[in-house]
């Protein structure tokens, strides 16, 4: 079975590293316990154990999303241009 996170984009990793991370400190501020959150996010002991202890990794980020509103966390996305340097990019594409 080949190795997901290594081959995901550093951008998605990064993404879902930081909504884990949002996620957590949201719990902490409520001062929610393990079961409680669990029921919150409708997720399972198991899964709150490994968002507290920063294993992101058994997480997608539509998951991540849906935990977040859950909590009652809110949020909206945008975006701005960087320049780039599109033969480069296409280069590395082959």
């Amino acid at each position: 079975m080949p190795n997901v996170k290594k081959n995901m984009p550093e951008v998605e990793l990064a993404t879902r590293h930081r909504w884990a991370e949002i996620l957590r400190e949201r719990i902490r501020d409520l001062s929610l316990k393990n079961k409680d959150a669990g029921k919150l996010l409708q997720a399972t002991a198991p899964q709150v154990s490994d968002l507290m202890h920063g294993r992101d990794q058994f997480f997608s980020l539509p998951q991540l999303l849906v935990w977040a509103d859950r909590l009652g966390i809110d949020f909206d996305f945008t975006a701005s241009y960087r320049p780039i340097n599109v033969e480069q990019k296409l280069a590395q594409t082959v």
